[in-house]
């Protein structure tokens, strides 16, 4: 699932307006290995249980945010730190 790129494009991190893009098949990969190994912990404190299908990513890679049904949770608390981009399984 893919958000247009319309509506991309006005969409932002909540927490400092960094812009959004779309997470990347390797960075997927990645992050549902994460998730599958109960490494993936929102920065709430909780874990991520659900793999995830796609993820918005700040433009900077220090957060991201998973879409669930379609749609983009863009609540800081729930977001996924950046660093799960780079942990190999």
């Amino acid at each position: 699932m893919t958000i247009d790129s319309t509506l991309l494009e006005l969409l932002c991190c909540p927490v400092d307006k960094v812009p959004l893009r779309h997470a990347t098949r390797d960075e997927l990969r990645r992050l549902n290995q994460a998730i599958q190994d109960g490494r993936a912990g929102q920065i709430d404190g909780g874990t991520r249980l659900q793999p995830l299908e796609a993820a918005l990513v700040r433009t900077d890679g220090e957060r991201l945010y998973p879409i669930d049904d379609g749609l983009p949770v863009l609540l800081a608390d729930q977001a996924l730190p950046g660093a799960l981009l780079g942990q190999e399984p």
